[in-house]
């Protein structure tokens, strides 16, 4: 038998690729989404302070600015996100694939 992972049995390797490919990602998810939670509220907390002193009609513009920069935010992350998933989809798969082919 020659693959990479020789010296370790069976169970071990699936154990190694269910981690890395479920487990990793769903520990990281809400460490992620902890921490960006976080990084928001701090941002926001000093818009707020900032937009409080400002004019009606700076308030009004910078709104509008503020929406057209939140939509092509919106088009990166959405385009960010399914990258991540393609990746993902595909580093399972050739998981599954050095699997079978481990297996031959």
């Amino acid at each position: 038998r020659y693959d990479a992972l020789g010296g370790l049995g069976e169970e071990a390797i699936v154990w190694i690729l269910v981690s890395f490919n479920y487990l990793l990602p769903l520990v990281c998810l809400p460490v992620g989404l902890v921490l960006a939670y976080r990084h928001r509220s701090k941002h926001l907390a000093i818009a707020e302070e900032l937009e409080g002193a400002l004019p009606p009609s700076q308030l009004v513009e910078l709104t509008s600015t503020r929406k057209k920069v939140d939509q092509s935010l919106n088009r990166s992350t959405l385009s960010l996100f399914a990258s991540a998933f393609m990746l993902s989809a595909f580093c399972a798969f050739v998981a599954v694939f050095l699997v079978i082919v481990g297996a031959v």
